[in-house]
């Protein structure tokens, strides 16, 4: 036994690989592989009956055509590798396989029938998914006995096929998704009783959802997404107490919304009812999914306020909830359409961590309820296009895992809460279009947002950075800003004039009184009349002065 799988190994695969004689398992699986997988890495492996082999990088699996392999194999799994576009014909000789998955293994050719009629007949997992293969007709191939998975999503399989499926008796996961499946779904299907996870997503299926569903007692996973189905919803669902996953999401039903999903689903994890006809308020009965972690109601009829129940949600208010994995098993992962993020993104794996409430493009009124901002595992919340009116409440800066936050298109007045920069993973922030007023609220990760400007767009009275609308307080503050600087540079000017004043009254003076004294000193004529006149001021003045005191004395 060898296995390396689950590691970081690059580059190529060694064909000293291919002496090892005895060895009967070989593990290469979710490594970074890149090269040629050839005949050489399998030239002495005679006793291999089991090969798991991915690469998250490029590698490819070339063979001649005439290859016959000397090892039989019994399980195989390879994914993601280019092995087209023709069907690999080294498989015709593997005649013991009871586990063949090959998801997206780029081969577009049609199956042999002879071999596919051998494989369903005696293999319990087979996930050929992700390719663009041609399933021969269901008069060429035998009853299988014992199958479990059978996977079969994103080729090219009709309704002769999906007729036949009703032979398989043991299955507890079918997956059909992204096919040319129409019309109603068979009756038969409800003779498989042992299914557990059914997903025929992305098909042309129509007629109503058939109530046969009720009795598939171990039915925890229900996909039937995008679709044509319309009418209402079965009663017959609410027997389904383990389902976990139920979409019905973009088909044309038309009912209230179902009241006795939240009391007779207890596990009920997922539920997608969006773009359908559904009408009504939001019963208070689903405030009793204790473990929801995706609640998607968006593109609807709905009515009504929020109901002020949301902190029951126990899944989405408690961090230490014990929920457990969705424990799904749909051959190439769980499969499931969200679009948090504004497009459509599918959700392959994660679901565990993903908690989501969007009930967008409704009519939903009344006021965003207090209690919603318990939700503090809350992940993406979407009320977008509804006629949602009153404030933003102050204390969504609890929900503290959002990530994406769409409040726009409502009514929502008055300003927006600080607290709202408190959201640190915050990616996408939607709240244009409404009426909301005052300063907008920086920092944190409100500054590194895309798009800022068109995050608050058609909200006439809000302010600020980043719009270019400037704040009632910063246009005063700006004004007397103005008028202190012109007042500190008139000062400021005025003084500069006096001290030029008095700087050159200085030098000015001791020129000129150097040039008097230089041309008493040089010129001697100057000189004398100067001293002479000096004299005869001085006794004008004395004689003035001795007259005075001579008065004064008499």
């Amino acid at each position: 036994m060898l296995d390396v799988s689950y590691n970081h190994l690059s580059g190529t695969i060694s064909k000293c690989i291919g002496g090892l004689s005895k060895l009967t398992y070989l593990g290469l699986s979710s490594n970074s592989w890149e090269g040629l997988l050839c005949e050489e890495h399998f030239a002495n492996l005679p006793s291999l009956s089991t090969f798991y082999i991915s690469s998250k990088s490029n590698l490819v699996f070339t063979v001649s055509s005439e290859w016959i392999p000397r090892f039989q194999l019994q399980h195989l799994y390879m994914e993601s590798m280019n092995v087209g576009p023709e069907f690999p014909r080294w498989l015709l000789t593997q005649t013991h396989m009871i586990e063949i998955e090959m998801p997206n293994m780029s081969i577009s050719d049609n199956i042999p029938a002879d071999w596919f009629s051998s494989l369903l007949s005696r293999a319990m997992v087979v996930d050929l998914s992700d390719n663009d293969i041609n399933v021969p007709q269901p008069s060429l191939i035998s009853a299988p006995n014992n199958m479990t998975l059978l996977a079969l999503s994103n080729n090219h399989l009709s309704d002769d096929f999906f007729a036949y499926i009703c032979n398989f008796t043991s299955l507890s996961t079918l997956v059909l998704s992204n096919n040319k499946f129409s019309g109603e779904l068979p009756r038969c299907l409800g003779n498989l009783k042992q299914l557990e996870q059914l997903d025929v997503m992305n098909n042309s299926l129509s007629g109503h959802i058939p109530d046969f569903f009720g009795s598939l007692g171990r039915l925890n996973y229900l996909n039937l997404h995008n679709n044509k189905f319309h009418g209402k919803l079965p009663l017959s669902i609410q027997n389904l107490t383990e389902l976990r996953v139920f979409d019905v999401g973009n088909n044309n039903l038309r009912d209230i919304l179902p009241p006795w999903t939240g009391e007779q689903l207890p596990h009920l994890r997922l539920l997608v009812l969006r773009d359908n006809h559904f009408y009504g308020s939001i019963p208070n009965q689903f405030c009793s999914y204790s473990s929801i972690q995706v609640l998607n109601l968006a593109g609807n009829h709905i009515t009504g306020n929020l109901p002020p129940c949301f902190n029951n949600l126990t899944a989405m208010t408690t961090s230490n909830v014990e929920l457990g994995p969705f424990a799904l098993d749909l051959g190439n992962g769980e499969m499931i359409i969200d679009d948090s993020k504004g497009y459509e993104l599918k959700y392959t794996s994660g679901l565990n961590f993903l908690y989501s409430i969007d009930l967008s493009n409704n009519n939903i009124s009344g006021e965003i309820p207090e209690e919603l901002m318990d939700l503090r595992n809350l992940l993406n919340l979407n009320l977008a296009g509804n006629m949602l009116a009153g404030r933003i409440p102050d204390r969504i800066g609890q929900m503290e895992q959002l990530e994406f936050l769409d409040l726009s298109r409502n009514k929502l007045s008055g300003p927006i809460p600080q607290s709202i920069s408190e959201l640190k993973f915050l990616i996408r922030l939607n709240l244009s279009f409404n009426d909301l007023s005052g300063r907008i609220p920086t920092g944190n990760q409100l500054q590194v947002l895309n798009n800022l400007s068109s995050i608050y767009a058609g909200n006439n009275q809000l302010c600020g950075p980043p719009i270019q609308k400037l704040c009632a307080a910063d246009t005063e503050s700006h004004e007397v800003h103005d008028e202190e600087k012109a007042g500190s540079d008139s000062d400021s000017d005025s003084e500069d004039e006096h001290l030029w004043f008095y700087a050159g009254i200085g030098p000015g003076l001791l020129v000129g009184f150097l040039g008097f004294c230089s041309s008493l000193h040089f010129i001697e004529s100057w000189r004398h009349s100067y001293f002479h006149f000096v004299d005869k001021i001085f006794d004008k003045i004395a004689i003035i002065v001795a007259l005075w005191w001579r008065k004064c004395h008499n």
